[in-house]
């Protein structure tokens, strides 16, 4: 067993002081902050900025108020709640603010702005509402500044309600909003699936104009958020309406939502509108476009907007290549793959985790997994911290080339490193141990998943079931399936295509049935996997006849055969000795008359006929196969020369001038 016991190194927050730290009895100061000092505002002002240590700044600050005739100001307290809030100590900066209400030192606005910035980062939104009702107390009227740094706090905090009570007190205390006021609410409405509202206010403002009027951000809020939901057509509809919307950004957004839902057909004249309106498309919308085109398998067309961009003078971005890259593997172009990694690097473009994880996807996918390792390796000299995807990608990749020592290598290396494996890592484990026959070993580290609180999903469950059916211990699967449930997991339809074709591949025909009747019961939805396993196992079996009445059910489930079945079916009726069936089922494409049979089915046709008819009506069948587009292969002419010796000195050929012919072009 390669797997090491590595400790979680989950690390542990600092304990907050039981009190301010401005009260601490033992602030630890400079020596000659302990006596009186004669001081000015300004050079305590500059003493405290300079400060590193916050403790003596503490100390100059308490000693400065014993000096004589010295009082402290609004700019003495800011300097010292400035460098508290930078050191997160928010009880020492509530302690600062009681005491300016005490003195009748006033909050200046940068002050407040300060304080609520420290705040939002500790996550202590109620405070900053407490803040703000308790500005009048500190000799301060909120500007729009104020009130718009207020509702983005909401706004990042989720209270969208409460963001319509202050723009509310807002209005009322005559306080006008401007753009970015107007732009956080639109953010709010598209957030809370209010975009018909968020349209409306950009009515509203430019019917107000000015400073209200709308900018690229409040056209862009509203077309990106209708087109994340789908909306396509009302994106384009608001694009329409507004002329202050055509701006890059939108034209962005208005891509992104069409490439999200692969209408590519409408991304191109996009493309052109926009430089049509003089509208420069970016970085970001060319790889967009690239990206879209990566992941439906277009390398091509890939190339093609990469050579517009240069033509457009766009320099690529690291997503621009990263995009590219996912392209060229996908299509198992690996040396293609890596050559955009090269030209990247010579570029200057800085590979981020996100590149290097699709190299490394790459890679693995292809069995390059030494190169993995290296650009493992590389990964960490060059500082760039590996993820938990960017373990899960090498490690599975270990695990489908059976290299258990491998993949174990990598698990150690990612949980030395203190990066804590998630249920896609664990289950990739489950598959090396599977494939290295330790079932045993992937038993025991599904039940070790929840001892460190990471829960397996059904996906796991099924690579141990489908590692266990594949290798015949049908037995201990169907363990593993009762134990599923102990851990919360239902098991889901592939779960049972697993079970079925572990008992298929053992012949085990009545318990494969059985759990037909289970999935019914259950009401666990069947597929077309489902039936091809039986179907296919009912042929291997040559139990011919029942494997036809599956199909009839499948079809009366509403389940459509595919290519696989409709294979099955003809195979069946060919040696059934039914060919004339084989042959209407091909010639009629299938149920649905969308099916093309291949060169197998063609064979096995032209087997039953030789079979069933004669060697001369097969060579019939098999002109008309040619005419159809379908090549016979070596099996074909093999079932063929096979049929001819053995009706040497039984049949008379007819004539069939281009057999000769036929035969050489074969």
């Amino acid at each position: 067993m390669y797997l090491k016991n590595g400790r979680s190194l989950l690390l542990k927050s600092p304990k907050r002081p039981q009190f301010p730290l401005l009260l601490n009895p033992n602030p630890n100061p400079c020596p000659d902050a302990a006596a009186p000092l004669h001081v000015t505002e300004s050079s305590l002002v500059a003493r405290l900025r300079r400060e590193n240590d916050v403790s003596a700044a503490i100390g100059f600050f308490n000693a400065a108020a014993s000096s004589t005739g010295f009082r402290h100001t609004r700019a003495t307290y800011s300097a010292m709640i400035e460098k508290l809030a930078r050191h997160r100590e928010v009880d020492s900066v509530q302690y600062l603010l009681q005491r300016m209400k005490v003195e009748g030192v006033d909050l200046g606005e940068d002050l407040f702005l300060t304080v609520v910035d420290l705040y939002r980062r500790e996550n202590l939104v109620d405070r900053v509402l407490k803040l703000f009702y308790r500005l009048g107390e500190f000799g301060c009227r909120p500007s729009v500044m104020v009130y718009n740094r207020l509702l983005d706090c909401l706004l990042e905090d989720g209270r969208y309600e409460a963001m319509r009570t202050v723009y509310g007190e807002m209005r009322k205390e005559g306080v006008e909003p401007n753009v970015f006021t107007y732009n956080l609410l639109i953010k709010a409405c598209c957030k809370s699936n209010r975009v018909d509202k968020a349209v409306r206010m950009i009515e509203v403002m430019l019917r107000r104009g000015g400073e209200s009027s709308p900018d690229g951000v409040s056209f862009t809020t509203v077309v990106s958020s209708l087109c994340k939901a789908g909306r396509m057509e009302e994106a384009l509809e608001v694009v329409k309406k507004f002329e202050g919307s055509w701006v890059v950004s939108v034209y962005n957004s208005l891509i992104d939502g069409f490439c999200r839902e692969k209408r590519l057909q409408e991304v191109f004249p996009l493309l052109d509108e926009m430089v049509h309106r003089g509208i420069n498309p970016n970085a970001i919308t060319y790889s967009t476009i690239i990206n879209c085109l990566s992941d439906a398998g277009l390398v091509e067309l890939v190339m093609a907007v990469w050579g517009k961009m240069f033509v457009k003078g766009v320099k690529p971005n690291v997503f621009t290549f990263t995009a590219m890259m996912k392209g060229f593997f996908f299509k198992e172009r690996v040396s293609d793959g890596v050559s955009i990694w090269h030209r990247m690097i010579e570029e200057g473009q800085v590979p981020n985790v996100v590149a290097y994880n699709v190299l490394l996807g790459g890679l693995c996918r292809n069995g390059n997994m030494q190169k993995s390792l290296d650009m493992l390796d590389e990964m960490e000299k060059c500082e760039v911290a590996p993820n938990v995807t960017t373990y899960s990608t090498v490690i599975d990749g270990f695990a489908k080339s059976g290299d258990l020592a491998g993949a174990s290598e990598v698990w150690n290396r990612m949980v030395m490193r203190g990066c804590r494996p998630n249920v896609v890592v664990y289950t990739c484990m489950v598959d090396a141990l599977c494939r290295n026959f330790l079932f045993d070993h992937a038993h025991a580290l599904i039940q070790k998943m929840a001892d460190d609180k990471c829960a397996p999903n059904v996906i796991t469950f099924n690579t141990l079931i489908r590692g266990l059916c594949e290798h015949e211990r049908v037995d201990f699967a169907v363990n593993v399936l009762a134990m599923m449930e102990n851990y919360g997991c239902l098991p889901d339809t592939i779960t049972y295509n697993e079970l079925v074709n572990g008992y298929v591949l053992v012949g085990r025909w009545e318990e494969a049935f059985q759990l037909l009747g289970e999935m019914k019961e259950l009401q666990i939805q069947m597929n077309a996997t489902t039936y091809n396993t039986l179907i296919h196992g009912c042929y291997r079996m040559n139990l011919l006849k029942e494997a036809l009445q599956l199909v009839g059910e499948m079809v009366v489930t509403g389940i459509s055969p595919d290519a696989f079945t409709y294979n099955c079916i003809a195979h069946a009726y060919c040696k059934l000795g039914n060919v004339n069936a084989a042959i209407k089922l091909v010639e009629g494409g299938g149920l649905g008359g969308d099916w093309k049979a291949d060169v197998v089915v063609h064979t096995h046709i032209i087997s039953g006929i030789c079979d069933n008819l004669s060697v001369w009506d097969a060579v019939s069948y098999l002109l008309k196969m040619i005419e159809v587009g379908i090549s016979p292969n070596l099996g074909t002419w093999n079932v063929l020369v096979r049929s001819f010796f053995s009706s040497i000195g039984h049949l008379q050929p007819p004539e069939i001038p281009a057999l000769d012919n036929l035969i050489d072009e074969g």
